[in-house]
């Protein structure tokens, strides 16, 4: 039975917690939805009465994806209620026009044959000329492809509101080496600002885990990656940014920066393929994606198996890990449908399964008896740990128009998640003294509702006003039953026969925030984006903070740009990882534990930040951001103890600093890129969490700012792409200093560098399509990369690298059903 944890009034204020006046209490999340509510009781009579009695005309321009006029397109002006108020046809320069068209939202759809079709949302009376421009695609692969190379070069650049977004498109990822077949981490690799660690882990800025993931406009669940799995894959994006800088209000909870990922639709996307990749290391995946698009349904699905043996960062620098076989399972749907022009209800689904080994360490040494067996007999290579990671998640939302100018969408999202750690009980009590099956899971039910009005003045400028509140409820279950040995009080073993220790928890946490935001477009070259987000959290955390935010974007011409801003963020540890040990219970056994505070806090942000960018013509594009950050109570986590499962734990004080420069130059079948990140993360005073450290680790913190053990000093990535004729050569590569390791993280790692390369060929094969096939050769140079060598703050094994290894794929076109007739 669940129950809700409200807290209990009593005055606790050290370390940042708050007092009774400061908890969460149910009258503040009513004013939080009232103010919503009010919002939009306010933008829509302003948005209805706005339009009243005014007519204009409507004129644009049909184009195709290489920005040429398209004649002879059929148009047809559509009503919210599908009543269809004019038709025309663009003319032989692609130009068009609607006359005299009353106050009211329209669709306009735009329909030729061999493209899909378009639709562009307008809103009569406009304080500005309606001159429109629609671009068609081509169904036919090879406008898409020339599409990527020549009309959207420039994978970086700035987003309205003046923060940092680097984009990466489904062709951009096809023409890295691996393709599609590229893990999402390894796709991340290839932007500004990410980190690589173990475990198939990154950071961002200098960050462990705060890093937000959207789906088509939608906050995934918070605790969605706290795992080691790949919970997606490559294969569903269309379009994926990494947001960072100094984020709009509209996002909260996680704020290191945002992956945005716009997902493949039956529509833009129709018919599909059918892929197996494999090679070295008992590589195999097969795979599919299909989309389909009957107007107004449209389908994308796609699907994955993977098995190979390299479940996770291998613990020896030899070319292939002992005892790391993964069997990988993955699935995703988008479907959606087209209610009416202006209103558009879809449907997101997903499952991922991984049941994994974890790799070993040969040649440790014993350190307990046990019941009489010969250490010999059971090497450490032979242990036979395994961790299961199962994830399935939903997210039904409703997107639309109302009125002119007004945009809302509502989503809900659930999901269930699970990590399941299985211990050796021979080895582990052998080796370490403590086998621990550890079971977590997590189930989760989101509201995340988003609305805007667009308004436009010539005195004023442009202000787009949003609102909009978040509200989430997560249920955590850890279920912990522990073999350990009887020790004294010197830690010496006192029987060969271990003892049984359990521990159950269960909590019910609510998360909840409310935002307000301003963008202000003061002129054509002068934006200013302002808000303020309230955000809460109740349960094993009780806390809430107001954070404003304010960036300026000026925009000296089309080619140069400047932006600079402040934020204040708010962040929560995952509540999946949340560790409820209990001290009595190991007490006197060698799973005991030193004590320590079991209260852990949000953590709250001062953030700045500042940047440029710069077009050099058509061709090159260069962009520079600085970021600085004092935190109260920073959050970092950690695999401590003996099961590899992430614990959160606070330190009083952080800072973090540094910048990130990208390029990206594009001429013709060329497309260059290149990343390059300076950071430094640090934090001070262990607050919580302290028998996780030595006695002397709590001691040296507590008077020095050490580095984090994910700070990396010096960062790098970037690739090579170069297509000719029915060719495609590819190279990537990334470059890191060192992570940090040794007592309190004092030590630096050494340099670490992997170059990737590819090679694929288009086959025509008549009334099947483009056939393509692919070679691949990963860390070219074999270089042995040691990401984690065993020691430094909650690492729990050494880490390396891949070493070289050969793949090879090929992927089999599948034809559309029917004909696209849509696009929702």
């Amino acid at each position: 039975m669940r129950r809700y944890l409200i807290p209990c009034a009593g005055p606790v204020a050290a370390h940042g917690v708050l007092g009774p006046r400061d908890e969460f209490r149910i009258p503040r999340l009513i004013v939080a939805a009232t103010t919503f509510f009010a919002m939009t009781l306010i933008l829509v009579p302003l948005a209805r009465a706005a339009g009243v009695g005014a007519r204009q005309n409507i004129t644009g321009t049909v184009k195709d994806a290489l920005n040429r006029p398209l004649p002879d397109v059929q148009l047809k002006l559509q009503t919210g209620d599908g009543r269809i108020l004019g038709r025309t046809r663009s003319s032989l320069s692609g130009t068009f026009e609607f006359g005299n068209v009353p106050a009211g939202t329209y669709a306009i759809q735009a329909k030729k044959s061999g493209f899909t079709q378009g639709v562009e949302i307008v809103a009569v009376p406009s304080q500005r000329a309606l001159s429109l421009e629609i671009a068609l695609q081509a169904e036919t692969e090879l406008s898409l492809r020339v599409a990527t190379t020549r009309i959207n070069p420039q994978p970086n650049g700035l987003s309205k509101t003046g923060n940092s977004q680097y984009t990466l498109t489904q062709h951009d990822i096809a023409a890295l080496p691996q393709g599609a077949n590229t893990p999402i981490n390894e796709v991340l690799l290839q932007m500004p600002g990410v980190v690589q660690d173990d475990q198939a882990q990154i950071h961002v800025d200098g960050e462990h885990e705060d890093l937000q993931w959207r789906v088509n406009g939608v906050m995934m669940p918070m605790d969605s990656f706290s795992g080691f799995g790949q919970i997606f894959n490559s294969f569903f994006v269309r379009r994926m940014s990494l947001l960072d800088g100094v984020l709009p209000v509209t996002y909260g909870f996680r704020d290191a920066g945002v992956l945005d990922m716009e997902t493949k639709d039956g529509c833009s996307n129709p018919g599909g393929n059918v892929g197996f990749y494999g090679g070295q290391r008992e590589t195999l995946q097969p795979s599919f994606e299909y989309g389909g698009c009957d107007a107004p349904l449209s389908y994308y699905f796609t699907g994955a198996f993977l098995h190979n043996n390299l479940a996770f960062s291998s613990a020896t620098p030899g070319p292939t890990p002992i005892h790391n076989i993964t069997n990988q399972g993955q699935g995703f749907g988008y479907v959606t449908y087209q209610l009416n022009p202006l209103t558009k209800l879809s449907l997101t689904t997903g499952i991922s399964v991984n049941n994994s080994e974890v790799p070993n360490t040969p040649n440790l040494p014993p350190l307990f008896d046990l019941g009489g067996l010969d250490p010999a007999d059971y090497p450490s290579s032979k242990i036979n740990e395994s961790l299961n990671q199962d994830y399935y998640f939903g997210i039904l939302a409703l997107t639309g128009v109302i009125g002119p100018g007004i945009n809302y969408q509502v989503a809900y999202t659930g999901s269930y998640s699970t990590i399941q750690f299985n211990p050796d009980p021979i080895g582990d009590l052998i080796y370490q003294g403590v086998a621990s099956n550890s079971f977590r899971s997590e189930f989760d039910n989101t509201l995340q509702t988003d609305l805007s009005r667009q308004f436009n003045s010539h005195e004023f400028g442009s202000h787009n006003i949003g609102t909009g509140f978040y509200l989430g409820e997560y249920g955590t279950q850890v279920d912990d039953t522990t073999l350990a040995f009887p020790v004294d009080s010197s830690g010496k073993q006192t029987q060969d026969t271990p003892v049984s220790i359990v521990q159950n928890n269960n909590n019910i946490n609510m998360l909840y925030g409310v935002y307000l935001q301003d963008i202000w477009q003061v002129n054509e070259k002068f934006t200013v984006t302002t808000g303020a987000r309230w955000d809460g959290v109740a349960g094993i955390i009780n806390n809430n903070m107001v954070s404003p935010r304010v960036n300026l974007l000026y925009n000296f011409n089309k080619s140069t740009a400047l932006h600079a801003g402040f934020a204040r963020y708010f962040q929560t540890p995952d509540f999946e990882t949340i560790s409820n040990s209990s001290f009595e219970a190991s007490k006197g056994t060698s799973a005991a534990v030193s004590p320590g505070s079991l209260q852990l806090f949000p953590e709250k942000d001062y953030y700045w930040n500042a940047g440029a960018l710069h077009h050099f013509g058509s061709h090159l594009t260069l962009e520079e951001n600085g970021f600085f950050r004092l935190s109260q109570n920073l959050i970092d986590s950690g695999q401590f103890g003996f099961v590899p499962v992430f614990e959160p734990f606070n330190y009083k004080n952080g800072r973090i600093w540094g910048s990130e420069s990208s390029a990206v130059f594009n001429w013709e079948n060329l497309s260059v890129r290149g990343n390059f990140t300076y950071s430094v993360a640090q934090g001070n005073d262990v607050t919580t969490g302290q028998f996780n450290f030595t006695p002397a680790e709590i001691a040296y913190i507590a008077n020095h700012y050490i580095f984090l053990d994910h700070s990396q000093q010096y960062t790098a990535s970037g690739g090579i792409t170069y297509r000719w004729r029915s060719y495609l050569a590819s190279m990537d590569g990334t470059y890191g200093s060192g992570l940090r390791a040794g007592f309190a993280n004092t030590d630096e790692l050494g340099e670490n560098f992997q170059i990737n390369l590819a090679l694929e060929k288009s086959w025509r094969i008549r009334e099947l399509g483009d056939v393509k096939t692919r070679v691949v050769l990963v860390n070219v140079t074999d270089n042995i990369n040691e990401l984690r060598n065993g020691s430094g703050i909650g690492i729990f094994q050494p880490g390396f690298g891949p070493r070289r290894t050969v793949y090879g794929g090929i992927t089999v076109p599948l034809p559309p059903i029917g004909r696209s007739s849509a696009n929702p």
